[in-house]
């Protein structure tokens, strides 16, 4: 919640009517530009060209949207916050509610020594072609320069989706891969959704895969008879412990 994130779908609801930031230029930054322009009062895409990357339907759609403005041939250099102290606090201290400190989120001293809970409120953009920076407030930053799974091991042992580099392929509507035995779920062969709930489903189809691949490959039927071998020793160890016991009521968890 303190203004820095990288899914407009998650977190753009929390920032209702203020002024954001997009960063980047490709079809993702054009449909979180899109969804939070329904939220939030003033959206902003900061892009480091002269012209999107995103396909030309979407680009024309945000540079036509009247919530939404673009700064072109601009990069973001740091993102500037401010400390939310407690009100007792500063006021015990002499400050007014306007005296928050102005800081820079990615300096790791200024989150030394105390709780205060850190939130946006600008960010400094460079001018690629002049060098000038300016101050802009703003009061979240989404970051929507594209998304690189960490599926570099796997090179040369599956095969990867030719339009989207880094994305593992699977098999039809499975999660199946070119490789036996290996599943792809979530966000390492999704490039649409990115989404928790999304990937938790379909770690739920790989492990369902997962087993019948198993099953194919007579794999399975080896821990189903552990387990049932282990169940009779079992129940051969309760029944030897009733007998000591002359019949007793016997509780193995006792």
């Amino acid at each position: 919640g303190g203004g820095v994130s990288s899914c407009a779908t998650c977190d753009g609801h929390m920032f209702m009517g203020r002024d954001v930031i997009i960063v980047g230029g490709g079809d993702t930054a054009m449909e979180d530009a899109l969804v939070l322009a329904r939220t939030s009062r003033r959206v902003t895409v900061v892009h480091r060209r002269d012209r999107f990357r995103a396909s030309k339907v979407l680009a024309e759609r945000v540079m036509e949207h009247p919530s939404i403005d673009i700064m072109w041939n601009s990069t973001v250099q740091r993102i500037k916050g401010k400390k939310l102290e407690d009100p007792s606090a500063k006021k015990s201290a002499g400050r007014n509610d306007d005296d928050d400190d102005d800081i820079d989120l990615d300096d790791e001293s200024s989150s030394s020594g105390d709780d205060a809970k850190r939130v946006v409120s600008g960010a400094i953009i460079r001018d690629v072609a002049t060098g000038e920076e300016t101050h802009f407030p703003c009061e979240a930053v989404f970051v929507a320069i594209g998304h690189t799974p960490a599926t570099s091991f796997l090179r040369g042992v599956v095969d990867f989706q030719d339009d989207h580099p880094g994305y593992v392929r699977t098999v039809g509507k499975t999660t199946r891969t070119s490789a036996r035995g290996i599943f792809a779920a979530g966000d390492v062969s999704d490039p649409s959704y990115r989404q928790a709930i999304t990937s938790a489903g379909a770690g739920a189809a790989a492990a369902l895969d997962a087993e019948r691949y198993l099953s194919e490959e007579g794999l399975g039927n080896e821990a189903a008879e552990f387990e049932a071998e282990l169940l009779a020793e079992l129940m051969a160890e309760e029944n030897d412990a009733k007998a000591s016991l002359g019949g007793e009521e016997y509780n193995a968890y006792d």
